[in-house]
């Protein structure tokens, strides 16, 4: 019997050499340093060394792209949040505020390009923005609030109102990693070394935190 030729052509869609993760953080670097508008499928089909139809085929559309990207690396984010972000968690709420606090920051630090890409959708008003919002700043956000709220009323935390607290730890804080030219020019020479990342986060957290005396 004649061996069987081998088949030809491109391999199908779930068979790619690029997995599934490593398109994702791809595009996750795109759509952070290029923005939506910016981000060129074919591009990245290039840059992966894969053929120039093989993200349509496996996710569809750019904008399923995008969202399969968020809901990768953000939900990583709130998995990793969850434990800290309980109203009704145990242990110290000054203790939960602090893990919370530190957690966001260090993941952010991981992922640098998730802080970048966050700034560019929280500048235009649309389907995006409000994605990222309902599904991940909402989830997180609202029960931190809930234990600041809490930690303010007996006097543990300095009162700070809750859009002022997102954005200083969500933009403010995880700044040094996501823009790295600017952290080296204020004297921070690896804004993603972890223990560099570990004493800012923690920083960060006494900040909010309402020593007595």
């Amino acid at each position: 019997m004649e061996a069987q030729a081998p088949r030809t052509g491109r391999p199908p869609a779930d068979k790619s050499p690029a997995s599934r993760d490593e398109i994702l953080l791809v595009a996750l670097r795109s759509f952070a340093d290029r923005g939506y508008d910016g981000t060129s499928v074919r591009e990245l089909n290039r840059a992966l060394g894969v053929s120039h139809n093989l993200i349509n085929r496996r996710f569809g559309s750019k904008e399923q792209l995008w969202k399969a990207t968020v809901d990768r690396w953000f939900g990583e984010l709130v998995e990793a949040l969850d434990p800290t972000a309980k109203l009704d968690g145990a242990g110290d709420p000054v203790e939960r505020l602090r893990d919370f606090v530190v957690t966001f920051i260090e993941v952010n630090a991981r992922r640098p390009e998730m802080a970048r890409l966050m700034n560019a959708e929280a500048s235009v008003a649309g389907p995006r923005l409000n994605y990222l919002f309902e599904r991940f700043i909402a989830p997180s956000l609202v029960p931190a609030a809930a234990i600041g709220m809490q930690l303010q009323a007996t006097g543990r935390m300095r009162h700070v109102p809750v859009g002022t607290l997102f954005f200083l730890i969500a933009h403010g804080a995880t700044a040094p990693a996501a823009h790295r030219p600017l952290a080296a020019l204020l004297g921070i020479a690896e804004p993603t070394d972890p223990e560099t990342v570990r004493v800012h986060a923690r920083a960060v957290a006494e900040l909010l935190i309402q020593h007595p005396g």
